[in-house]
């Protein structure tokens, strides 16, 4: 049995969803941080960005607030940006 990825610092976890929209729209609402802000994250939540370079090792920092009243800190690079194709994000913190 592999250890835990909390215990596996070299862990990877990928994700991929499906939108019923162009692609290049996808993007579009991805680069710009007024836009991501209103949809990152799970439903109910809520986003406040204090850092956004949407460039290939650029930083993204931001807070999730969660409807309990909970703060979610996140700190992320983005690691590949290929437009309308490809967004690659790491988490360099826990989230």
């Amino acid at each position: 049995m592999p250890p835990a990825p909390a215990s596996n610092p070299d862990a990877i976890m990928s994700t991929a969803r499906l939108f019923s929209v162009p692609p290049q729209k996808i993007f579009a609402a991805f680069e710009n941080p007024a836009l991501l802000a209103q949809w990152w994250g799970p439903d109910g939540f809520t986003n406040t960005f204090s850092q956004f370079e949407f460039k290939p090792g650029g930083k993204w920092v931001f807070t999730m607030h969660g409807p309990n009243g909970i703060d979610y800190p996140n700190e992320c690079l983005f690691k590949e940006l290929e437009p309308h194709t490809r967004i690659v994000i790491e988490h360099i913190v826990q989230p």
